[in-house]
């Protein structure tokens, strides 16, 4: 996984999405932990933004929360997302 990421509490997971133009995972700095009190919260960088590296080829944000849910080895999570974050996996079955 070369994406950056952080997890924090325990329960079901709920991976945030931050939204495009700029943003990175600290969109969630203050829900994220309100939320790990009951829950686990995977927050990530996507491609290109924060710590996470550039992209090189086409991205598929669907396929990059597959695959850091692979890595994290989730099979099941509520998906949060804002703005590009939300329209990314509106219509898309994870």
């Amino acid at each position: 996984m070369n994406l950056y990421y952080e997890v924090s509490g325990n329960g079901k997971p709920i991976v945030f999405i931050h939204s495009g133009g700029g943003a990175d995972l600290r969109e969630w700095t203050y829900l994220a932990p309100l939320l790990s009190q009951r829950y686990q919260a995977i927050t990530y960088d996507g491609r290109g933004a924060g710590k996470s590296p550039d992209p090189t080829g086409d991205v598929s944000c669907v396929e990059d929360v597959k695959s850091l849910l692979d890595h994290l080895e989730i099979k099941k999570a509520t998906v949060v997302g804002r703005s590009m974050g939300g329209d990314r996996l509106q219509q898309t079955s994870l």
